[in-house]
This record gives C-alpha cells, structure tokens and sequence, in this order.
C-alpha cells in the first residue's frame, strides 16, 4: 500500500523527459518494455542488461521519492539487514585497494552508508565524502560517522574545484537521470 501511495505522488508529477529509444549506457538501440511497474514502464537493454525507468524520472520526481515513506521504509530495512550487507563490498574494497591505496573518494548514493561502514571496518586510508539525495539517510551517515563529509543534494550539485581519486556508484547509476551532466 505504501509503495501504491509513493507511486501515485511521484507519478503525479509533471515529466517532460522523452521516452528512450537507445540504452542510456551503451547505447544500443535493442531496448524493450521489460515490465509496468507501479504506474512507471521499465525498459531494458539486451545488449548490457540495464534494466530503467524509461522514461526517467524527472529530478522533482527523484527528490520527491527520495525524501517518501517509501525510502524511509527501505532505508529501515537496510538497517535490519545491514550487519549482513556489509559482505558484499569486502571484494570491491580488495579490488580497490589493489588499484588504489589512499585518496580522496566520492561515494554516489551512499543511501544509509552499509559500503561505507564497509570501508572504515577495513580501515581504508581514503579521504570519503557522501552524496545521497534523501535527508533521512545522510542524517544517518552523519550520526553513524561525523568525521565524513556527507552532502544531502544530487551528485550533480556538488560544486567546487575538489578532484576525487575514486568515485563509487553501487547500484546507483541507473537512477541517474542525466548521465552526460
């Protein structure tokens, strides 16, 4: 009922972002209706598999979500399973490391943090700043970890001269609107 509802809202929103014909990754023009999920179609790539709202949602739309019922419901459950999530980015923290030992790094979508608390168990030598669009999850990351930069605003708002060394993106790209940007 509470995903019906936060569909409904988002969906009542105005989108003036055109349909996809092509593949917003690899821009393959193999791209179907894989499922109409709540109201919104999803489209997917056979070339590379990415599955995507198509069409995207609009950034008042993402912000709109992001800040629902319904994320705050998903963010809850991360929590629950958060212990057991942390597993999953020990590989790509090993990966990493090989590639790079230190610097500063820039974590896309860090929603309530589950890789990052990965990255200080394992105690990472990188510089980290967050970026997630839902106050309820940077607030969280806040309290769980006051010394890393988080920034509650889409990732293309950051401003300013800093480079990153690393920027991480899990499960987080096919929720960006504008890729180029």
């Amino acid at each position: 009922m509470m995903m019906l509802r936060a569909a409904e809202t988002v969906r009542g929103i105005e989108n003036d972002n055109p349909v996809l014909d092509t593949c917003p990754i690899c821009a393959s023009e193999q791209v179907s209706l894989f499922v109409n999920a709540y109201g919104f179609d999803m489209s997917i790539c056979a070339d590379c598999g990415l599955i995507f709202c198509n069409p995207y949602p609009s950034e008042t739309q993402l912000m709109r979500y992001y800040n629902s019922e319904m994320k705050a419901f998903e963010n809850e459950f991360f929590s629950d399973s958060f212990e057991k999530r942390i597993n999953i980015f020990l590989p790509r923290i090993a990966l990493m490391q090989r590639l790079k030992k230190h610097g500063t790094l820039l974590d896309v979508g860090s929603a309530i943090g589950i890789f990052i608390e990965a990255l200080v168990r394992q105690k990472t030598n990188y510089e980290i700043t967050c970026c997630d669009m839902s106050t309820e999850a940077c607030a969280e990351l806040r309290s769980r970890h006051s010394h890393i930069n988080v920034l509650n605003m889409d990732v293309k708002e950051v401003t300013g001269n800093k480079r990153y060394d690393i920027v991480t993106m899990w499960d987080t790209i096919e929720h960006i609107v504008h890729l180029d940007e």
